[in-house]
């Protein structure tokens, strides 16, 4: 069952909201939403302000006392959708989300309601705000017997995202548990990154990162992450611009992290693009942390990271309104 916690508020409210408060200023109108917002509909209540339509995903597992658990929160979905009057525009789909993706409709048979036909042959998607958070990791291996849970589709889910969602920008939030099966497979990535690229400074962020150890794997995971992203972007025709991850404990002393990617897609193109933000920016970026209701730069750091890498990115400045973000706009004088 989920449950919230101090510092995934803080990230709700003092990092993704002002985010949202951007891409809608940008766009001007409201943006939709395609999401995980749990039983609470946190996230719906905090950023109301500036969502029209919205599609809320509940995954129904099968085991029975799961199953139980997951129809309690779907129960709690529309009774908290009543109380706060966020009716409207409103759609509950059921299922794994990583299987609504993929297929295209939930375990009922029921579409996404901004499901598009597209010139690319298939079923695509356009929403503006894309909200998924896996507790389990970005990767797991689910037994055979296991039903209505998908992590082992995860990292396809993502790529099928960028398929569906071609010919529409979005705003995108990931959270990931630092947990997963791929054993040294992202290490594996990062190296073979850094042969490609042939910059010094990915070269070197490859080389510090995966000299750490195993208590250290959120700085793994912010390092690869935000690369496998802008790749499976590039390749579908979106420019992908990323922010600096946020590390922070969840429920259960799970570590977590958070992403946040705007992807824009250029119509005039059919093949590889190549986003303004290269890989050598992606490893100026620093690994913030939100504890004890603020954000913070974490301790540890890449020898690669820049706080002036900051001022590349489109949507901080809109962030560093907000007190939270002082600090970090003050190492940035420094960096």
């Amino acid at each position: 069952m989920f449950k919230d916690t101090e510092n995934k508020t803080t990230i709700r409210l003092k990092w993704s909201l002002p985010l949202i408060a951007k891409y809608s200023q940008l766009l001007k109108r409201p943006l939709s939403y395609f999401g995980m917002p749990g039983p609470e509909i946190l996230d719906l209540r905090a950023w109301r302000e500036y969502l029209s339509r919205k599609t809320a995903v509940q995954i129904v597992r099968s085991a029975k006392k799961q199953r139980e658990e997951d129809l309690e929160s779907i129960s709690n979905i529309l009774v908290n959708r009543d109380n706060h009057a966020l009716g409207a525009q409103f759609q509950l789909l059921r299922g794994a989300v990583e299987d609504v993706i993929l297929a295209g409709h939930d375990m009922d048979g029921n579409r996404p309601s901004l499901t598009v036909n597209s010139e690319f042959g298939s079923l695509g998607l356009a929403y503006d705000l894309y909200n998924l958070d896996f507790e389990g990791g970005i990767h797991y291996k689910a037994g055979k017997s296991v039903k209505g849970s998908s992590g082992g589709q995860r990292l396809q889910a993502l790529a099928e995202l960028f398929n569906r969602q071609r010919g529409n920008d979005f705003l995108f939030f990931l959270t990931l548990n630092v947990r997963d099966t791929l054993g040294d497979e992202p290490l594996k990535f990062l190296l073979e990154t850094a042969e490609r690229c042939s910059h010094p400074k990915v070269t070197e962020a490859v080389k510090w990162t995966t000299q750490l150890d195993e208590g250290t794997k959120h700085l793994q995971l912010a390092t690869w992450l935000p690369i496998y992203i802008k790749e499976q972007a590039e390749v579908r025709q979106f420019e992908c611009e990323a922010m600096p991850p946020v590390f922070y404990e969840g429920c259960d002393h799970a570590r977590m992290v958070h992403f946040v990617f705007l992807c824009k897609y250029l119509h005039d193109r059919h093949l590889r693009v190549a986003s303004s933000q290269g890989y050598e920016h992606l490893v100026l970026l620093p690994v913030l942390c939100a504890a004890e209701q603020q954000l913070r730069p974490l301790a540890v750091q890449s020898p690669t990271v820049s706080f002036k890498s900051l001022n590349r990115v489109t949507l901080f400045d809109n962030v560093g309104q907000d007190s939270l973000c002082n600090v970090v706009r003050q190492e940035s004088t420094h960096g």
